[in-house]
């Protein structure tokens, strides 16, 4: 792959491996692999294992989703410090980073935007720095 263009979008603009959801999320498809022509020996064939892969590919977004009715519904400023830090990590992830490093997502991927840095761990570290900093501060003995 050269940039974030798979292989497969060289000679057909339908994925062979599976079915593109939305969010970036993947649904593989052995039998469609093989309609292709293509081994599908390295291909999910368990349909709870693809199911539990699935859903695990929407945890961010709905955690951003429960996140922000959080702040509609308490309106606190920590809800909101939270909303702030995912929409941020979003916008600099998706419109800076990947755009710098342009890694491709695995070849069986149906997703064609690029997959480096991953959204998942850009999410857990700022939403982990978050809260080691809120902690930290909510500890610290007050002065005075």
């Amino acid at each position: 792959m050269v940039g974030c263009v798979h292989l497969w979008q060289q000679t057909t603009s339908v994925c062979p491996y599976g079915i593109k959801l939305p969010f970036d999320v993947t649904w593989p498809d052995a039998a469609r692999a093989r309609s292709f022509g293509l081994s599908d020996e390295d291909l999910p064939k368990n349909a709870l294992w693809i199911l539990v892969n699935v859903v695990y590919g929407y945890v961010p977004t709905i955690f951003m989703l429960v996140q922000l009715l959080r702040l509609m519904v308490v309106r606190g400023s920590r809800e909101l410090c939270i909303a702030t830090i995912l929409i941020c990590t979003f916008i600099f992830n998706e419109l800076i980073l990947k755009q710098i490093f342009r890694e491709p997502r695995p070849e069986y991927s149906c997703c064609t935007s690029c997959g480096m840095p991953s959204s998942h761990s850009a999410f857990a570290a700022s939403l982990w720095a978050f809260h080691a900093w809120d902690l930290l501060w909510r500890l610290e003995p007050r002065l005075g």
